[in-house]
């Protein structure tokens, strides 16, 4: 793949002469963050719309439920091994044609679950589905670190998190009033059709953010780097142009590998996925829980999802709001300036100690609260 970069202006800003972090102006940085927000809603979104529809898609395709849980499980393993792979391929290509595959898989795998009649085919296409699906989360991140400093990066990945912290509230309520009305194969058409939105409104609006490619914004790229929009627009003449070209390389997933095993990523990747296992695990046991103790509706335990979402919506923004504040409380704390154009270097700031200033606070409260579910569930059955 070949591009043609151009020095450019963004926002006002005279990125050539100021060189800030980035040249992007603030409405479009937030323009971004939506974008990449909503399309992070699909990977967990996907996930939990089908809990409603297990006992029917097993019916359907004369299986048991246990074989179909099983196309959960493995939904859920790709989710975690695609990411990496996409994060370089995004680096190397871009973040705006990663973005372009992966809603594509995405929205042919959800076609073709709403067609097919078959288990073998279900393990298949949910598992090319999750791989559509799971590789926008992990470019959300990188595309907020190419548009926002570190000193308001928090603030950009909480709002970002709204999407994809709201997403399992609506997936079962959305599943079960589709699998009761219509039945389960309306929701991969449901799926399909909200993903092609998406996928349209990334062709049109998003830009190229990758810092390889396009640098801190003030180099233009051509081709499929481009957002449509961009395309009407006139070059300035006389400026001058830089050739990019990206060789052809297999992605590895030996990288990621490698910073697992890294005591400092390694310990922060372990936390953080015991804490995701408890969030699987309650979700997954909460709607069966509802119907079981308070003999709820299938739509009824959906709905008790709600609260969940807004919760976790609402908490998403402000821990993102919080993140920036130790961000500046660190910096006051160690004597040194928030350089809020260029950016901060952060290998001469320390940005462990700020990114988990309240990280106690959290697991306090998530701690307290898995042991209060576990309590009232095992209460059950005393």
């Amino acid at each position: 793949m070949s591009g043609t970069y151009e020095d450019g202006k963004e926002g006002g800003h005279d990125c050539d002469r100021a060189q800030p972090y980035t040249c992007f102006s603030t409405t479009k940085k937030r323009l971004i963050v939506f974008l990449v927000a909503v399309a992070g809603f699909f990977s967990p979104f996907s996930a939990f719309i089908f809990f409603p529809a297990i006992d029917d898609v097993a019916a359907a395709l004369r299986t048991t439920v246990q074989l179909v849980n099983l196309t959960i499980t493995l939904y859920l393993i790709i989710q975690g091994v695609v990411p990496s792979i996409f994060g370089e391929v995004s680096e190397r290509f871009g973040r705006r044609p990663t973005y372009l595959t992966v809603l594509i898989i995405y929205v042919a795998a959800s076609i073709g679950l709403a067609l097919q009649d078959s288990y073998g085919a279900l393990l298949v296409l949910r598992m090319l589905q999750s791989a559509g699906s799971s590789g926008t989360i992990a470019l959300a991140y990188g595309v907020i670190a190419d548009i926002a400093a570190p000193h308001e990066r928090g603030g950009y990945v909480g709002a970002a998190h709204v999407g994809f912290n709201s997403a399992p509230s609506f997936g079962p309520i959305l599943g079960g009033v589709l699998t009761q009305k219509t039945g389960w194969k309306s929701i991969f058409w449901f799926m399909a059709g909200l993903a092609s939105l998406v996928l349209i409104l990334i062709l049109l609006l998003l830009p190229e953010t990758s810092r390889s490619l396009v640098d801190n914004g003030r180099l233009s790229p051509t081709g499929i780097n481009r957002a449509l929009v961009d395309l009407a627009r006139q070059h300035r003449e006389n400026e001058q142009i830089q050739m990019h070209r990206a060789r052809l390389k297999v992605p590895s997933i030996m990288p990621p590998l490698r910073i697992i095993f890294q005591r400092g990523t390694g310990t922060v990747m372990a936390s953080n996925a015991v804490f995701y296992m408890k969030y699987s695990c309650v979700l997954t046991s909460l709607a069966p829980l509802l119907q079981e103790v308070h003999e709820l509706s299938v739509l009824q335990s959906g709905l008790c999802y709600l609260s969940f979402g807004v919760s976790c919506a609402a908490a998403s923004y402000g821990v993102g709001q919080i993140a920036n504040y130790d961000y500046r409380a660190t910096a006051r704390a160690h004597g040194l300036a928030v350089d809020r154009v260029k950016g901060d270097e952060l290998l001469q700031f320390p940005i462990e100690k700020a990114r988990l200033r309240t990280i106690w606070v959290y697991i306090f409260l998530s701690s307290s609260c898995t042991l209060g579910y576990g309590w009232v569930r095992g209460d059950r059955y005393l």
